[in-house]
């Protein structure tokens, strides 16, 4: 699926060797990718795990870390912005996976930032579940 093949470029660094897939790894690539799990899986960021966790922290750690988040999100933000305007001076045009990928990133970083900024705004009104079945002690 893959073989060594000979660079006649000087190593810029520790020795390396470089291999490039074969027919047969190309062709093998090219079907993994009809497979549907890759259309069907959800990430599951650390920061839901805190969020769901977060009943237990203190207040003041929760807005803290609230805005560690936001701080995240912008930094972020601008991160891909930069890359995706030296990737769109790289390809030259709108329509490359890369331009759709990163774009996508910023989207989400997007959506997840003005989510935060409800969830921060709605802090203060933050309560307890009302109906806690789930969290009920054995008698």
């Amino acid at each position: 699926m893959i073989r060594h093949v000979e660079s006649g470029q000087p190593a810029e660094g520790p020795e390396r060797q470089v291999y490039e897939t074969t027919v047969a790894g190309r062709t093998a690539l090219s079907n993994a990718l009809e497979d549907e799990a890759w259309t069907q899986q959800r990430e599951r960021p650390a920061f839901l795990t805190w969020m769901a966790l977060s009943w237990q922290a203190k207040p003041d750690a929760v807005q803290r870390q609230l805005e560690r988040r936001h701080e995240f999100l912008e930094a972020q933000i601008a991160q891909e912005k930069e890359t995706l305007t030296c990737v769109l001076e790289e390809v030259g045009h709108e329509n490359h996976e890369a331009v759709w990928m990163i774009t996508l990133m910023i989207s989400q970083f997007e959506t997840e930032l003005r989510w935060l900024e409800r969830v921060a705004r709605d802090l203060p009104h933050r309560g307890r579940a009302r109906k806690p079945q789930y969290a009920e002690e054995e008698s």
